[in-house]
């Protein structure tokens, strides 16, 4: 129990100081707001951060002033704040008296736990402390973090409900109980209240998942339980929700509007300067783990984990062509055509690689026999993945900071965002 304690406690130390290591300099200036300058002399760019701030300011002024944060949720639904980021951000914005400092707490939370989830994912599936910290490292330190990083997006960089999701079906599957499927529940239930296209993701992946990784497992009467359970919470936690904003009109999206926000092509995943960037040594080793997966017990997870990979990735292409699938959900799945950026796919086709490169790399930990060659191996495999990462690249260099000055306790102070913010 020790030794459990202190691997939890320096587990939790790496973490946080690759979260710094992010989010830097944001980190050691937390009542800023990160920006980017793509080019000098070009203006500064803040991004969705200022008016995610906004919502922040006027969330807590709603609390002092008795006035209702549903409200507030629901009351532009062109410029959409997350239900779970408005209460838990203005409840914390009035706590630290400051909305940019909730604002960027809840960014780092949201960082930290892409390390966390990952790690415990794939430490509960292959019992490998190694696999787990390889996939942990690329996965939260990935272009799609950093790239939202530097624009404070936190509806983008919560990519860490992927692996979480997926943990908590896991669970399901291999033992049924009212409580796994309530982790469940919970789970999708939160996320619908945070980032509710990912909970769309995942409402169609997560079946995927299961239906490839135990096909028989699915469809028993105690696993059925269990998902019944899971659904009954994550009604209980979201449906207010989802029937408010159905309510409200939402704005509903064209093909043409969603083509936009498409992912270029699938080479787009080793282009170094998108956003997206997988990298060829992630991809080769996931690649691996189709043909030579490490042991019977992880096949099926195998070819679940492909299938993620394959669908996430045509689904990122969007409507380039009427045979792409996002073609056919948008026309048959109504929640579909509410969203603009098919493009966030490569989320969860990010997080599928991830996890099957863990799989090659675990198969070198257990496998090759001799200490020399197996060492070589995994600083092979780990060095090439992290070197393609942006810690170090021209990106990640042209972070900037906002300076607080430009901020008051009033928002109505700054006539340029709330004008960005309602136009």
């Amino acid at each position: 129990m020790h030794s459990r304690t202190r691997e939890s406690t320096a587990l939790v130390a790496l973490f946080a100081l690759l979260t710094v290591a992010v989010t830097w300099p944001l980190a050691a200036n937390p009542n800023e707001l990160l920006g980017r300058i793509a080019e000098p002399g070009e203006p500064f760019r803040i991004g969705d951060a200022a008016k995610a701030v906004g919502y922040l300011a006027r969330g807590t002024r709603s609390i002092e002033t008795g006035g209702s944060l549903w409200e507030l949720v629901l009351s532009d639904t062109r410029v959409h704040a997350p239900p779970g980021y408005v209460f838990v951000g203005s409840w914390l914005a009035r706590l630290l008296g400051s909305p940019i400092l909730a604002h960027n707490a809840i960014l780092f939370v949201c960082v930290f736990l892409s390390f966390a989830c990952m790690y415990g994912f794939v430490r509960h599936l292959t019992q490998d402390r190694v696999a787990a910290l390889f996939a942990a490292m690329m996965f939260g330190t990935a272009n799609q973090v950093i790239h939202s990083a530097l624009y404070g997006h936190l509806n983008q960089i919560q990519i860490f409900w992927f692996p979480l999701g997926f943990w908590a079906l896991e669970r399901i599957l291999e033992a049924p109980s009212w409580r796994s499927g309530a982790a469940l529940g919970a789970v999708l239930g939160s996320v619908a209240l945070w980032v509710a296209h990912f909970a769309v993701f995942l409402g169609v992946l997560l079946p995927l998942y299961g239906l490839l990784r135990a096909p028989r497992r699915v469809f028993s009467l105690d696993v059925t339980e269990s998902l019944s359970v899971g659904a009954v919470v994550a009604i209980s936690i979201c449906g207010y929700y989802v029937l408010s904003f159905s309510a409200a009109g939402p704005v509903e999206r064209t093909l043409a509007a969603n083509l936009l926000y498409s992912m270029p092509g699938p080479l787009s995943l080793i282009d170094l300067d998108w956003h997206g960037h997988i990298g060829l040594v992630p991809l080769a080793l996931a690649l691996a783990a189709l043909f030579a997966p490490p042991g019977i017990a992880l096949r099926g997870r195998v070819m679940g984990l492909a299938a993620v990979f394959v669908v996430s990735t045509a689904m990122a292409l969007g409507p380039k062509s009427p045979f792409y699938p996002y073609s056919w959900f948008f026309e048959a799945v109504p929640a579909f055509n509410l969203m603009r950026t098919p493009v966030r796919f490569v989320y969860p086709a990010f997080a599928a690689c991830v996890v099957l490169a863990s799989f090659s790399i675990h198969w070198m930990h257990v496998k090759v026999s001799r200490p020399s060659t197996r060492r070589t191996l995994l600083a092979i495999a780990f060095a090439g993945s992290l070197l393609t990462v942006p810690l170090f690249g021209t990106t990640y260099a042209k972070r900037a900071l906002e300076p607080d000055a430009i901020w008051t306790v009033e928002i109505d102070t700054l006539p340029r965002y709330l004008e960005a913010m309602h136009r």
